[in-house]
């Protein structure tokens, strides 16, 4: 998973730019997480995280599994993967693979409506809330609200059987 903190195209680039957290808080007050799964250190939402040496849980020693090949059974997952290409599909295929594993998958996404990972990963296994405004991601460096992506943002919600 080298790379996957890479939100290539928002902002300025950086490979680490966080959730704003009163949208997390939102979140996680409705869904109650117990796991981040495509986090950095600085960044980490949830206590059990993972970054692309591993997954970080207090008290254990480092898993050497990533967000891509950590099992997410019995988990109640948030995700704000990266947003290059190659790696948003990968981390959106382990949503789908593992919706019926997890308790709740809730991930933080562009609204990629014109790509194949959307139309093929989104729409059929999710449900889908779409967010009123621009998301500003928290910049790694200032630990301020940054840049908007250049498009809009979703919330999709992927488990076994969509409420």
């Amino acid at each position: 998973m080298s790379g996957a903190n890479d939100r290539t195209g928002v902002g300025s680039g950086s490979a680490e730019w966080g959730t704003p957290p009163d949208l997390f808080a939102r979140l996680n007050r409705r869904f109650q997480f117990t796991y981040d799964a495509f986090a950095s250190h600085e960044n980490a939402l949830c206590p059990v995280y993972s970054t692309v040496d591993g997954t970080h849980a207090p008290g254990t020693e480092l898993d050497s599994r990533d967000g891509l090949t950590y099992p997410w059974t019995g988990l109640r997952v948030f995700m704000n993967p990266p947003y290059s290409r190659d790696l948003i599909a990968k981390c959106v295929r382990k949503a789908v693979d593992e919706r019926e594993n997890a308790q709740i998958i809730v991930a933080l996404l562009p609204a990629a409506t014109e790509t194949a990972w959307f139309q093929q990963l989104v729409f059929p296994y999710a449900h889908i809330d779409w967010l009123p405004r621009r998301v500003r991601y928290i910049d790694p460096v200032t630990k301020q609200p940054g840049q908007s992506p250049p498009s809009g943002s979703v919330i999709a919600v992927f488990k076994a059987t969509l409420l």
